[in-house]
């Protein structure tokens, strides 16, 4: 007996079906209720990749620099900045002369300083091979080593077999916009990550 587009309450009265702009105001407002607590928890997730290729990166610094200390040798870790791809290198271990080689006159002695070569070889154990990060979308956007910063090349943070480092920062980014900082400390050669401020 109804028509379409028309309804009947409970004592006849008519009223056309649809929603009242009181239910629409509260339905919009449970809305940005429900935003506001969900989507710092949804920006975490996109953020995930991101955090874990920075704890992948600050792992392989760490093992970079206990391996300086616990051989006692100048070790570094070496990114590509253009290929995306980084890998542990070692000091290559400069033999002694022995004493039946050096000069016996003193008219033979060379006085001048030594020139002091560094070559450094890849591992041959875990990370001496060039790898990239595994998160889709991460990628390292700049590396500051002291007062030098470079956006592409290729960069090294030394640490050496006393614990200390090149003051070092490794900027990551994802196609979010997102970044993290990955600092490496002179003295320690502690490795740390950080947000930046306001993210």
């Amino acid at each position: 007996m109804g028509r379409a587009g028309r309804a009947y309450g409970a004592y006849g009265a008519y009223r056309a079906c649809g929603f009242t702009l009181l239910e629409m105001l509260v339905v919009v407002g449970l809305m940005a209720v429900l935003s506001a607590v969900f989507m710092p928890r949804l920006g975490g997730i996109f953020r995930f990749e991101i955090r874990r290729a920075a704890r992948t990166l600050a792992a392989d610094l760490n093992y970079t620099a206990q391996r300086a200390i616990a051989t006692g040798s100048l070790h570094r870790w070496v990114v590509d900045l253009d290929n995306q791809v980084f890998r542990v290198e070692r000091l290559r271990d400069v033999p002694s002369l022995p004493d039946s080689d050096l000069p016996t006159h003193a008219e033979l002695l060379d006085l001048r300083a030594p020139v002091r070569t560094h070559e450094f070889l890849p591992l041959d154990a875990r990370g001496g091979e060039w790898r990239g990060l595994d998160q889709g979308g991460v990628s390292i956007q700049r590396v500051r080593v002291g007062d030098e910063e470079s956006g592409g090349g290729t960069v090294s943070i030394a640490f050496g077999p006393d614990g200390g480092a090149d003051p070092a920062e490794v900027v990551l980014s994802d196609e979010g916009g997102h970044q993290l900082r990955i600092l490496v400390g002179v003295f320690t050669g502690e490795v740390r990550v950080e947000e930046p401020e306001g993210a």
